[in-house]
């Protein structure tokens, strides 16, 4: 199910795309998760980084949609963003804040459907196995292929992956929860690995992105269990 968020002030609009997205639905068999917002301000006080899809106005009271789209980079930088607008000039200012496209009104089906088949397009490659990681208040979607390995170190998780490091406050329990659909293993107390990401395993450490990481001797005999499933292809992942 994709979930999709509206801002819209005009409740015109507002029902005409919720009417949009049910056609859409209706003609391709897809699942939509709808939730409606009159203005930016309502979208951000209740934003949890939900939301794969948000189709927002630009031109609204208070906030207006490119000032909203700035606020929720801060704390969201990879969901996908349509504008809706009646100028395209306006439109062209939405590269500043990574938008994906813009649908001009008067709001045609056709226009419609083109462009939102397109962000749908956008979903799917970035939903190929993410997680959503709450860093401090920013919500990181993070591509779990990229992942190298998750530590922990007095009650805050580290992710090291190929992007950077993420940090953020939780248990290696947790870690492993979130991980659990994916080929992840202990090679410590301290960590879990990507077996993905490694290259290989040695009698007292293991070595991944380019780093050695010690391998304890409770974790070994499963670890290597863990990667001969993988490599056998029978791990999850």
């Amino acid at each position: 199910m994709v979930c999709v968020a509206v801002v819209e002030d005009e409740a015109v609009n507002r029902n005409q795309l919720g009417e949009y997205i049910q056609r859409y639905e209706n003609e391709t068999g897809e699942s939509f998760s709808v939730q409606f917002f009159p203005s930016g301000e309502a979208l951000l006080a209740d934003y949890d980084g939900r939301f794969d899809l948000i189709l927002m106005d630009i031109e609204m009271p208070g906030a207006d949609g490119m000032q909203t789209a700035r606020r929720l980079r801060q704390v969201d930088e990879q969901v996908v963003l349509v504008f809706i607008t009646n100028m395209a000039q306006y439109a062209i200012q939405g590269y500043a804040v990574q938008a994906l496209d813009y649908i001009l009104k008067p709001l045609s089906y056709l226009s419609f459907k083109m462009r939102f088949a397109r962000a749908l397009g956008r979903i799917d490659r970035q939903k190929d196995a993410q997680i959503l990681l709450d860093c401090h208040g920013r919500q990181i979607r993070l591509p779990v292929r990229s992942i190298f390995y998750v530590e922990v170190q007095q009650k805050q998780l580290c992710y090291h992956t190929e992007q950077g490091e993420y940090a953020l406050r939780g248990t290696l329990k947790s870690a492993e929860e979130a991980l659990t659909a994916f080929p992840f293993a202990k090679g410590n107390h301290w960590y879990l690995v990507n077996l993905a990401q490694v290259t290989e395993i040695g009698a007292k450490s293991l070595w991944v992105g380019g780093t050695e990481l010690p391998v304890s001797r409770g974790c070994r005999q499963e670890l290597l269990a863990a990667f001969s499933r993988y490599i056998g292809g029978t791990a999850k992942g």
